[in-house]
């Protein structure tokens, strides 16, 4: 994960469920945050890596999940006019 540690005007933040997994990355200059929610508050790109289903929607649809934390549309919504043909 080294392309994506620390860099960028903004950093990179991250959030993983077990915090010891992302030393690595913390000690490379990433910035922790205490849950999805608050990645998207920082975030204009997330990419993600969960398991199982469940998971999944924890992470994304959850109470402190990457959408509570949002504070523009997702970029599915965004995508869709422009998918349409004239």
């Amino acid at each position: 994960m080294r392309a994506f540690d620390g860099g960028g005007a903004g950093g990179t933040h991250l959030h993983t469920r077990t915090k010891g997994k992302a030393a690595d990355s913390l000690a490379s200059g990433a910035l922790w945050r205490d849950s999805p929610a608050e990645v998207a508050r920082h975030a204009d790109i997330i990419f993600t890596m969960v398991g199982f289903p469940r998971d999944v929607e924890e992470v994304y649809f959850g109470a402190d999940g990457i959408l509570a934390g949002a504070e523009r549309p997702p970029f599915p919504s965004q995508w869709r006019g422009a998918m349409r043909r004239p």
